[in-house]
């Protein structure tokens, strides 16, 4: 499979280094290297034993087969098939910008386009779907409370700046702020529409997180629950 897969890597702060570390002596290099914030709750943290809320935020685009090695490993040496340890996720590359970038991420000579048949298969088989909110800075929690009353577990923030201010003005018809937080949510597909209408209710364009929220399918994810845990039913 010549695919392009988008990998991302999301573990506790400090164990980013480690994970690079790790790739780089089987030349699997990463293209960026970030700082987000776990928005999980206590009662999850606790559940999960994530000590951290602060997360080291790894992405780079990969030939499938190439992804598919790196997950071999992260479950390897970083256990990140266990809950709690981290999470990893890739999502379909659709198109690149020019030959010599496609050469470049390929490793190889191979120009062919891409097979969309290939790509749309990819698409209806997924089973998890990564759910991306770009709000006005400060407003995470609320945008968290509302996905996790539609059951999301949780989601990794981070901190960014808007571009396009003036035309996304024109557009809504409202004042958007540049300071703009970013949330990652990954949920399977029974619940992504559900999450997506309970933040888009309560942390819509028409509230003052003014959020915009859209999802990526995912063709593959390591280190979330299987499902769902009432912690109102747990022992004190």
């Amino acid at each position: 499979m010549n695919e392009l897969t988008f990998l991302t890597v999301v573990v506790d702060r400090g164990k980013g280094t480690k994970v690079e570390n790790i790739f780089k002596k089987k030349n699997i290099f990463f293209g960026l290297f970030a700082h987000g914030t776990g928005t999980a709750s206590d009662d999850i943290r606790k559940y999960l034993g994530l000590a951290e809320p602060e997360k080291d935020i790894l992405l780079s685009v990969l030939p499938y087969e190439t992804m598919k090695a790196a997950m071999k490993i992260l479950m390897a040496k970083m256990d990140l098939d266990i809950p709690g340890n981290g999470i990893a996720f890739a999502i379909p590359v659709a198109s690149v910008g020019g030959a010599c970038t496609l050469r470049y991420l390929l490793g190889d000579n191979n120009t062919k386009e891409y097979n969309k048949e290939n790509r749309a298969k990819m698409n209806a088989e997924s089973s998890h779907e990564l759910i991306i909110a770009i709000t006005n800075r400060g407003y995470v929690d609320t945008v968290m409370d509302a996905a996790r009353s539609a059951n999301a577990m949780g989601g990794t923030a981070i901190h960014a700046r808007g571009t396009g201010k003036k035309q996304a003005e024109k557009f809504f018809g409202v004042s958007i702020a540049e300071e703009k937080d970013m949330i990652f949510i990954v949920s399977d597909v029974v619940s992504k529409n559900g999450i997506m209408k309970a933040i888009m209710t309560r942390a819509g364009m028409k509230t003052e997180a003014r959020s915009i929220v859209f999802s990526l399918p995912i063709s593959d994810v390591m280190g979330l629950r299987s499902e769902f845990v009432d912690f109102s039913e747990m022992d004190n």
